[in-house]
C-alpha cells in the first residue's frame, strides 16, 4: 500500500511536499508515495535516540537490567537514572498516604512516591539541561525494543511535533490503553492528540512509562511546586497545593494539569517481566495484552510497506 520513498518524522507528519487529499491517496499532508513505507528496522537504532532521558528507578535488579539495554540501544545515548521516592521509607509518602491526608482510597505510599518521583524528574530537567527544550522521562520498566522502526530521531519528531503543535508541555510516548493505540489512526493521518476526558469522565490517553517534556516556562513553575511537596516543612505550609499535586497516579494527574497530548501509535512499550521483579506477583494480562499489540502494530506497517 502507497510503496515508494522512505518515510521520515518530517515527510510523516506534513511538514514538507504536503498536499491535499483526494479520494484513493493518502491522508492530507502526505505524498502517496510516502505514506506509511519505510517501516523496515534498521541493524542499528543508536542514532534513532538523540535527546537525553530519565529513567526512574529505585530498585537495584532493575537498575542493572536498565544499563544493559541502555548499552544495547546506544552506548553513548544520554539516558541516566534518576532516584526515586521509595514509598517503602519516604516519610512524605506514608503521611499523605494516610487518612489523614485525605487523599482518598486509592493512594499508598507507593502511588503517592511514584507521582512525587514524576514531578520532581521534571523538575530536574529545568535544574539540570538548561540548553535543552526536549527530555523524556521513563520507567523502569520500558522497553526499548520499537526504537528500531522509527522511521526517524526521537528529536526530529519532537521538533516537527513543535512546529505543527506549538504550546505542548508533555507528549506521552507510550499510551497503554486501547482507544488511544490504534494503528488505524495512524494509517488515517492522525499521529497525534490531544488529552481530554470523554463524557464519561476517563481520559483518551493513559500511561506514563515513557513521555517527553517540553521546555516551558508555566511547566517549570508548576514542576518546582510539585517538587516542594518532598520537603515536609513545606507540605504544612502548602498542604493544599501538595494535595491537587500528589492525589492521584502519576499519568492522570501529570496530563491533567499540563499541556499534554499523545502519539497515536506507541513509540516504546512495557516489559511485563521487569515490571513482574518488584510485584512479584502474576504478571498483569492487561499490560502483556498491550505489549503483544504494540508490536503486532509496528510488524503490521512494515509488512504493508513492503
Amino acid at each position: 500500500v502507497y510503496p515508494g520513498r522512505r518515510v521520515t518524522w518530517g515527510r510523516l507528519f506534513g511538514e514538507d511536499d504536503a498536499t491535499s487529499s483526494e479520494e484513493g491517496n493518502a491522508p492530507s499532508g502526505l505524498d502517496s508515495d510516502d505514506f506509511i513505507s519505510g517501516y523496515s528496522p534498521l541493524s542499528s537504532s543508536g542514532n534513532k535516540w538523540d535527546v537525553p532521558a530519565l529513567y526512574i528507578n529505585i530498585d537495584a535488579a532493575r537498575e542493572d537490567i536498565m544499563q544493559r539495554r541502555i548499552a544495547e540501544l546506544a552506548p553513548r545515548a544520554s539516558i541516566r537514572r534518576f532516584v526515586g521516592k521509595d514509598g517503602r521509607s519516604e516519610q512524605v509518602c506514608n503521611w499523605f498516604a494516610s487518612k489523614d491526608a485525605g487523599l482518598g482510597h486509592d493512594n499508598v505510599p507507593g502511588t503517592v512516591c511514584t507521582t512525587l518521583s514524576h514531578w520532581l524528574a521534571i523538575h530536574e530537567f529545568f535544574l539540570r539541561y538548561p540548553t535543552e527544550n526536549f527530555l523524556v522521562v521513563l520507567e523502569d520498566d520500558v522497553s526499548f525494543d520499537l526504537v528500531p522502526f522509527w522511521p526517524g530521531s526521537l528529536r526530529m519528531l519532537l521538533e516537527s511535533v513543535s512546529q505543527t503543535h506549538p504550546g505542548w508541555q508533555i507528549l506521552n510516548l507510550a499510551p497503554s490503553n486501547e482507544d488511544a493505540r490504534q494503528v488505524i489512526h495512524w494509517m488515517a493521518g492522525e499521529f497525534y492528540r490531544p488529552y481530554m476526558r470523554n463524557q464519561e469522565g476517563k481520559p483518551v490517553f493513559e500511561g506514563a512509562i515513557a513521555y517527553a517534556v517540553h521546555r516551558d516556562a508555566d511547566l517549570g513553575s508548576l514542576a518546582g511546586a510539585a517538587a516542594a511537596c518532598a520537603e515536609p516543612q513545606h507540605v504544612q505550609a502548602q498542604l493544599a497545593t501538595c494535595k491537587t499535586m500528589l492525589h492521584a497516579h502519576a499519568d492522570q494527574i501529570i496530563y491533567d494539569m499540563t499541556t499534554a497530548m499523545s502519539v497515536t501509535m506507541p513509540l516504546l512499550r512495557i516489559d511485563p517481566s521487569i515490571r513482574s521483579l518488584r510485584k512479584r506477583g502474576e504478571l498483569n494480562r492487561r499490560h502483556v495484552r498491550a505489549c503483544d499489540s504494540h508490536l503486532t502494530e509496528w510488524l503490521f506497517l512494515q509488512w504493508i510497506s513492503q
